[in-house]
Protein backbone atom coordinates (compact mmCIF):
# COMPACT_ATOMS: atom_id res chain seq x y z
CA UNK A 1 0.00 0.00 0.00
CA UNK A 2 1.31 3.20 -0.95
CA UNK A 3 0.90 5.65 1.37
CA UNK A 4 -0.12 9.45 0.44
CA UNK A 5 -0.05 13.04 2.28
CA UNK A 6 -0.78 16.65 1.16
CA UNK A 7 2.14 18.08 -0.65
CA UNK A 8 3.33 20.89 0.95
CA UNK A 9 3.45 23.44 -1.29
CA UNK A 10 5.53 26.34 0.79
CA UNK A 11 9.43 25.12 1.79
CA UNK A 12 11.80 26.84 3.93
CA UNK A 13 15.17 27.18 3.00
CA UNK A 14 16.35 25.52 5.84
CA UNK A 15 13.63 22.79 4.56
CA UNK A 16 15.60 22.11 1.44
CA UNK A 17 18.94 22.22 2.81
CA UNK A 18 18.34 19.72 5.28
CA UNK A 19 16.93 17.51 2.44
CA UNK A 20 19.83 18.63 -0.19
CA UNK A 21 21.91 17.46 3.20
CA UNK A 22 20.01 13.71 3.33
CA UNK A 23 20.81 13.04 -0.20
CA UNK A 24 24.31 13.52 -0.24
CA UNK A 25 24.69 11.37 2.66
CA UNK A 26 22.56 8.79 0.76
CA UNK A 27 23.85 8.70 -2.59
CA UNK A 28 27.30 10.92 -2.29
CA UNK A 29 30.04 8.12 -3.71
CA UNK A 30 32.39 11.25 -5.03
CA UNK A 31 32.69 15.34 -4.57
CA UNK A 32 30.27 17.29 -5.67
CA UNK A 33 29.97 18.37 -9.56
CA UNK A 34 31.11 22.30 -9.08
CA UNK A 35 30.74 24.92 -11.58
CA UNK A 36 32.03 28.16 -11.01
CA UNK A 37 28.77 29.67 -11.99
CA UNK A 38 26.55 27.90 -9.71
CA UNK A 39 25.29 29.07 -6.09
CA UNK A 40 26.36 25.61 -4.69
CA UNK A 41 27.68 22.37 -5.40
CA UNK A 42 25.68 20.04 -7.15
CA UNK A 43 25.95 16.06 -6.58
CA UNK A 44 25.14 13.51 -9.09
CA UNK A 45 21.51 11.20 -7.56
CA UNK A 46 19.52 9.74 -9.27
CA UNK A 47 15.97 8.95 -7.71
CA UNK A 48 12.64 9.32 -9.16
CA UNK A 49 10.47 12.23 -9.39
CA UNK A 50 7.28 12.69 -10.06
CA UNK A 51 6.24 16.36 -11.29
CA UNK A 52 2.71 17.59 -11.45
CA UNK A 53 1.28 20.43 -13.40
CA UNK A 54 -2.21 22.36 -13.79
CA UNK A 55 -3.50 23.91 -16.93
CA UNK A 56 -5.69 26.90 -17.22
CA UNK A 57 -9.06 24.29 -16.83
CA UNK A 58 -7.81 22.77 -14.02
CA UNK A 59 -6.58 19.96 -14.83
CA UNK A 60 -3.78 18.78 -13.18
CA UNK A 61 -1.42 16.50 -15.25
CA UNK A 62 1.39 14.48 -13.90
CA UNK A 63 4.44 12.91 -15.34
CA UNK A 64 7.63 10.54 -14.00
CA UNK A 65 11.02 11.68 -14.75
CA UNK A 66 13.94 10.98 -13.20
CA UNK A 67 16.87 13.24 -11.51
CA UNK A 68 20.03 13.59 -13.06
CA UNK A 69 21.88 15.83 -10.27
CA UNK A 70 20.32 18.27 -7.32
CA UNK A 71 21.81 21.03 -5.17
CA UNK A 72 20.64 23.81 -2.58
CA UNK A 73 18.68 25.33 -5.38
CA UNK A 74 17.46 23.39 -7.82
CA UNK A 75 17.52 20.09 -9.31
CA UNK A 76 18.65 18.40 -13.08
CA UNK A 77 15.94 15.97 -14.43
CA UNK A 78 15.35 13.56 -17.60
CA UNK A 79 11.91 13.52 -18.39
CA UNK A 80 10.27 11.94 -21.39
CA UNK A 81 8.01 15.01 -22.29
CA UNK A 82 7.95 18.95 -21.91
CA UNK A 83 6.67 20.38 -18.80
CA UNK A 84 5.11 23.00 -20.28
CA UNK A 85 4.51 25.57 -17.41
CA UNK A 86 6.32 27.98 -15.25
CA UNK A 87 5.71 26.39 -12.11
CA UNK A 88 5.56 22.38 -11.18
CA UNK A 89 5.13 20.59 -8.05
CA UNK A 90 7.91 18.18 -7.47
CA UNK A 91 7.41 14.91 -5.43
CA UNK A 92 10.84 13.56 -5.21
CA UNK A 93 11.01 10.02 -4.19
CA UNK A 94 14.28 8.61 -2.63
CA UNK A 95 15.02 5.13 -1.83
CA UNK A 96 15.32 5.87 2.15
CA UNK A 97 13.19 8.16 4.30
CA UNK A 98 10.03 10.43 2.82
CA UNK A 99 9.49 11.74 -0.15
CA UNK A 100 10.19 15.39 -0.61
CA UNK A 101 7.38 17.29 -2.00
CA UNK A 102 8.78 20.82 -3.18
CA UNK A 103 7.21 23.86 -5.97
CA UNK A 104 10.03 24.33 -8.39
CA UNK A 105 10.23 27.06 -11.33
CA UNK A 106 11.13 25.53 -14.70
CA UNK A 107 14.43 27.56 -15.70
CA UNK A 108 15.78 25.64 -18.64
CA UNK A 109 14.47 22.75 -20.65
CA UNK A 110 15.78 21.32 -23.63
CA UNK A 111 14.82 17.85 -26.19
CA UNK A 112 17.64 16.18 -26.45
CA UNK A 113 16.73 12.79 -28.38
CA UNK A 114 13.62 11.58 -27.23
CA UNK A 115 13.50 13.09 -23.99
CA UNK A 116 14.04 16.10 -22.28
CA UNK A 117 16.92 18.03 -20.46
CA UNK A 118 15.25 19.98 -17.70
CA UNK A 119 16.49 22.52 -14.86
CA UNK A 120 14.42 23.84 -12.05
CA UNK A 121 14.76 26.14 -9.39
CA UNK A 122 13.51 25.22 -5.71
CA UNK A 123 10.68 27.86 -4.63
CA UNK A 124 11.33 28.93 -1.06
CA UNK A 125 8.50 30.84 1.17
CA UNK A 126 7.26 33.74 -0.68
CA UNK A 127 9.02 33.58 -3.90
CA UNK A 128 6.37 32.09 -6.42
CA UNK A 129 4.14 33.99 -8.44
Amino acid sequence: MIKTTTPRLSRSKNEIVEFYDRLKKIYLMDEPVTCSRRESKRIRVTVPICISTMDEDGTIYHQQAISRDVSRHGIGMVCPNPIGREYALLTIQPTVGPVFDVLARVVHSKEVGYYYHVGLEFMTHGESQ
